[in-house]
């Protein structure tokens, strides 16, 4: 056999935020708490995150919320919005009312998430809660990038 140097291995840190698909939030401001961690090693990423916010102005905002900032770029995989990964919730709490519990979903090609609810739609933007210590989400996985 031969041997392989492994020479592609990162880690550090990234800031979770929240996002929409239309017109954005008109201001947010994030909990103390809100963080995320990432491991690079050849183009899988490991990633995981805590997000919270302290109060939110969605007057103007429009569409459906993303988590965006990832550190790296999900892989192409069609034309279309498939992406290679999953991302796990393990806490989600103090939104206006979602009907079940929401996980992630990487798109193919960018560096956000789409905030999904439990019955598989998307999560609007009349969800978002405007007080202090809301829209928790907690979250771990893993994509695959270029």
């Amino acid at each position: 056999g031969t041997s392989e140097l492994f020479d592609d291995y990162e880690e550090g840190t990234w800031t979770p935020v929240y996002a929409t698909t239309g017109t954005n939030f008109d201001s947010v401001t994030y909990d103390s708490l809100t963080a995320g961690r990432y491991v690079k090693i050849g183009n899988v990423v490991h990633i995981s995150g805590y997000i919270r916010t302290d109060a939110l102005d969605a007057t103007s905002a429009t569409g459906t919320v993303l988590i965006s900032g990832l550190p790296f770029a999900t892989a192409v995989v069609n034309s279309d919005t498939k992406s290679m990964g999953a991302i796990a919730t393990s806490r989600a709490q103090n939104f206006n009312g979602m009907s079940g519990f929401p996980f992630l979903h990487p798109r193919s090609g960018f560096s956000y998430m789409y905030l999904l609810d439990g019955d598989r739609l998307d999560v609007p933007v009349a969800e978002m809660s405007t007080g202090a210590n809301t829209n928790i989400v907690a979250f771990a996985g893993t994509y695959i990038t270029e």
